[in-house]
């Protein structure tokens, strides 16, 4: 899973996970 991926932030990494489902 690309988690913190598209932010670039290891910090958030659950909040970019589920950004990732959004996009």
């Amino acid at each position: 899973m690309l988690k913190g991926s598209f932010y670039a932030n290891p910090i958030i990494d659950v909040p970019s996970a589920e950004a990732s489902l959004l996009q």
